[in-house]
């Protein structure tokens, strides 16, 4: 009887370690497969419509868990406006550039594959109002997000933190300078292709 059971217990044992072992095999290939090195990527975040802006971005790995990233936003608004009794018709338009250079910093995972990551970022902007007023910002912003990373290269990246804005403008009346400056919510629900 007892060796009846050694053997039952020793078939169990070789079965679990060969078992392991296709599991260990498996398992590699499929992180040799996922891990492939993606070295760039381009991202669209349709967020920044509600703001009447097209917002992108684009990122360059430079290191296993750092990406550079450059956005580009471009807002253009216009309409007319009728007032008056004589209803007389006014247009105006309002046209704005704004860049910048940003560092995607992951803390799991590597550069462009699925993991947290925190992005800290400098933008230079510039908008014109009309044919006469313009505006020039700077300003930094810092995110915290998960990045979403398909076997396709699909990726989806989903953000939030703080921007600080200070924008300077010339008044038309008085030819004044003035400025504003603050700290406003910064969101990102960005979809895109890492390759």
């Amino acid at each position: 009887m007892k060796i009846k059971l050694s053997i039952v217990l020793l078939a169990l044992i070789a079965s679990q370690a060969t078992f392991a072992e296709h599991v260990g095999v498996a398992k590699e290939s499929y992180e040799e497969s996922y891990t492939e090195d993606r070295s760039l990527q381009i991202m669209w975040n349709p967020l920044s419509l509600l703001g009447l802006t097209f917002g992108s971005s684009f990122g360059i790995r430079v290191a296993d868990k750092v990406a550079l990233v450059i956005p580009l936003e471009l807002t253009y608004i216009g309409g007319s406006v009728t007032y008056g009794d004589n209803n007389q018709n006014s247009a105006s338009y309002v046209f704005g550039v704004n860049s910048g250079l940003g560092a995607r910093f992951y803390f799991s995972g590597g550069a462009f594959r699925d993991g947290f990551y925190v992005q800290p970022m400098v933008n230079l902007g510039w908008m014109q109002f009309g044919s006469r007023n313009s505006a020039f910002l700077v300003g930094g912003t810092a995110m915290l997000g998960y990045s979403w990373v398909w076997d396709s290269g699909f990726t989806l990246n989903l953000a939030g933190g703080a921007r600080y804005v200070y924008l300077t403008t010339k008044a038309e009346a008085k030819n004044d300078i003035f400025a504003l400056h603050g700290i406003v919510p910064a969101f990102e629900f960005a979809i895109g292709y890492s390759w």
